[in-house]
């Protein structure tokens, strides 16, 4: 794994992790509000990046070319966007993706909650946005402050959820739907139509599809 430097900008969620633990752990031992500011943009650039990397798996199987989605998800609100049009992030093809994970890959991860992502995402930005702030807010003995150092550290235990920490970094999974095939398709097109949601069951479907495979 890559040494980790605090100074030196690294494109992975691993090193936004990290980040996010120093800025942390600075704030409390300097009782420095500002770290908890810096903190929240990390975490914001974590939950987009792994976002982005499940979107473009998924864009690289579309029709469209892939500059062109490129270019639809750098524009304002352009994940929700591309994820309207691709569905990848969307509850049924991110559970699928859970149990195809553990069935076929033997990665026990969750699935990604978009929703809860967005949520996160929304209380990250009011230590982002903070013009119309009151300095008393920035405090660090304030109920924001504190607040908001519980809602990093809650960012950090939502992105180890549906990532795999291992010694070289964080693996999460990005299925290809389009590459579906020897009835795990037919499971992907049954399981978006089905109102159930059991994903155990699910998961216990694939493996014996495996299982006959084999």
């Amino acid at each position: 794994m890559e040494k980790y430097s605090f100074a030196d900008r690294r494109l992975n969620v691993h090193w936004n992790i990290l980040q996010m633990k120093v800025l942390i752990e600075n704030a409390k031992m300097q009782n420095g509000s500002s770290f908890v500011s810096y903190a929240a943009l990390e975490g914001r650039i974590a939950i987009e990046r792994i976002e982005f990397s499940i979107l473009l798996g998924a864009a690289n199987q579309s029709n469209l070319e892939l500059s062109k989605w490129l270019n639809i998800i750098s524009q304002y609100q352009g994940i929700q966007k591309v994820n309207n049009q691709l569905n990848a992030l969307k509850y049924k093809y991110q559970t699928f993706t859970e149990a195809f994970a553990k069935a076929v890959v033997g990665m026990n991860i969750k699935y990604f909650d978009f929703k809860k992502a967005e949520e996160l995402k929304n209380n990250l930005s009011q230590y982002i946005h903070i013009y119309a702030k009151k300095e008393d807010d920035f405090i660090f003995k304030s109920d924001f402050i504190q607040d908001g150092i519980k809602l990093i550290e809650s960012v950090i235990s939502f992105i180890n959820m549906y990532n795999n920490p291992t010694e070289k970094g964080y693996t999460y999974a990005i299925l290809d739907f389009n590459s579906l095939k020897n009835g795990m398709d037919l499971e992907f097109y049954d399981w978006l139509k089905s109102k159930n949601d059991n994903v155990e069951i699910l998961t216990e479907r694939l493996r014996e599809i495996v299982n006959n495979s084999e």
